[in-house]
């Protein structure tokens, strides 16, 4: 489920349909040509499937130390573990999102059981180019932190 409010163009004295800036942190103006909650339910449940496909084949890649990746819609999250065990690895998720941030791609500190996982929240405007480019240098990073 979307949360937030859509925008008025009075609330921000914008007339331009094109313009995302909201007088609020957790507003959105729908990223899709489809004006309409179930249209922007549609295009977020899409980008979904293909954050899923580019987080589950970065698991594939790193499997000894990647403990779970979980998600749904456009908020994911990956656990970082140690070499082959289920105890959560913060020491590797904070390289992790250090290096991840130092190439550009914005991800919050560790979080959850032991600081070991990344959160994965893009804003929803994305597009599915930019969520391949993001899981391409969130590979990279994962990379470089082993």
């Amino acid at each position: 489920m979307i949360g937030g409010i859509p925008s008025l163009k009075s609330w921000i004295g914008f007339t331009d349909p094109n313009v995302y800036v909201l007088p609020f942190p957790n507003c959105f103006r729908c990223p899709c040509d489809r004006l309409t909650y179930e249209g922007c339910e549609q295009e977020c449940f899409s980008l979904g499937e293909v954050m899923f496909q580019e987080l589950h084949g970065i698991w594939d890649t790193f499997p000894a130390h990647i403990g779970y990746v979980q998600g749904a819609g456009l908020v994911w999250a990956i656990h970082m573990v140690k070499d082959g065990t289920r105890e959560s690895n913060p020491e590797l998720a904070f390289d992790v999102v250090r290096r991840a941030i130092q190439k550009g791609l914005m991800l919050t500190g560790p979080l959850g059981p032991n600081y070991g996982t990344i959160k994965i929240m893009p804003p929803l405007t994305i597009t599915e180019e930019a969520i391949r480019d993001g899981a391409l240098t969130l590979r990279e990073a994962i990379h470089e932190s082993l």
